[in-house]
């Protein structure tokens, strides 16, 4: 068998990964079989079967790559700054969101997966393994704000991460089921509520 090039196989993940992205989207994850991911991306079973096991490790692979969108949109306000103010830290996340490539398929997916780790532990244990990085991230911007004075030092950093986590699902279950309001909108609400993070004038 002829070598594969690292940009080829590259490429190949990208076109089987949009591919399923699609027909997950479009269809519903338990509608779409991996014969739907083959049409959709134009190989073959072998050459799909080359890169990914099956549907659980395709949807694995695009919630991994949405949230490390955001762990890098994280990244560039923590880096940007000593200590990020929490409402920019949240505007940049929810900036990152808008700007992900597909979006709007990607949060109708992420509306399902949250349904099947509901039932299914293995996509359970990817999800949290995702998420567990990128709350680490806003996690330790929060406590650099904390000691910057820019966050209520009585606030418990963790439980404040996973509260904005939530907020950036909240977002995206507007967004995919109820039109949800204009995202320029709903960021400089979000980063209102954010803002009030800091605790009371001293």
């Amino acid at each position: 068998m002829p070598r594969v090039s690292p940009q080829h196989a590259l490429a190949r993940r990208r076109q089987i990964l949009d591919a399923a992205l699609r027909r997950f989207a479009d269809q519903g994850f338990h509608r779409t079989s991996m014969q739907d991911v083959f049409e959709e991306s134009g190989l073959s079973p072998g050459a799909v079967y080359r890169y990914f096991a099956g549907k659980e490790e395709l949807v694995g692979a695009i919630v991994r790559e949405t949230l490390a969108g955001l762990g890098e949109a994280a990244g560039r306000a923590i880096d940007g700054a000593d200590a990020p103010d929490p409402a920019a830290l949240v505007g940049a996340l929810l900036a990152a969101l808008d700007r992900l490539p597909d979006r709007e398929r990607r949060m109708r997916l992420a509306v399902q997966v949250w349904a099947e780790a509901a039932r299914n532990p293995d996509v359970r244990a990817c999800l949290r393994d995702a998420a567990d990085e990128l709350r680490g991230r806003v996690r330790d911007a929060l406590v650099a704000a904390q000691r910057a004075g820019r966050m209520d030092p009585a606030l418990d950093a963790s439980a404040t991460a996973a509260a904005v986590l939530a907020l950036l699902q909240g977002y995206i279950l507007h967004r995919a089921l109820f039109a949800g309001p204009r995202p320029a909108a709903f960021r400089r609400s979000a980063e209102a509520l954010a803002g009030g993070l800091a605790g009371p004038p001293a």
